[in-house]
């Protein structure tokens, strides 16, 4: 039987950590240490950047797919390709490029 959970003063509800626990294989499980000591960085931390990434990646990926099936339908892309043109001339301030 596991340990009794702590509860908050006054309360009924159990004190809940902020932190969740994932189970990995072994094999990750040492990629993610070793990810973590060659960085400096928390496991957790590991985690999140590659979770993160991942996130990224998949947007990215829809909107490439969203772009290429534009792509095949002339009239949107070129819908698409003037609304580009005229922001382009709101580019035309006068200011020096950063």
């Amino acid at each position: 039987m596991g340990r009794p959970r702590r509860q908050r003063r006054g309360s009924e509800e159990p004190i809940r950590s902020p932190d969740t626990t994932v189970r990995v294989d072994r094999r990750t499980s040492a990629t993610i240490a070793r990810l973590a000591r060659e960085s400096g960085v928390a496991r957790k931390d590991v985690i999140a950047q590659a979770v993160e990434r991942l996130r990224r990646h998949r947007l990215l990926e829809s909107v490439n797919q969203g772009f290429a099936a534009m792509k095949k339908e002339r009239g949107a892309w070129r819908e698409e390709v003037d609304e580009r043109e005229s922001w382009e001339a709101t580019l035309s301030d006068g200011l020096p490029d950063e």
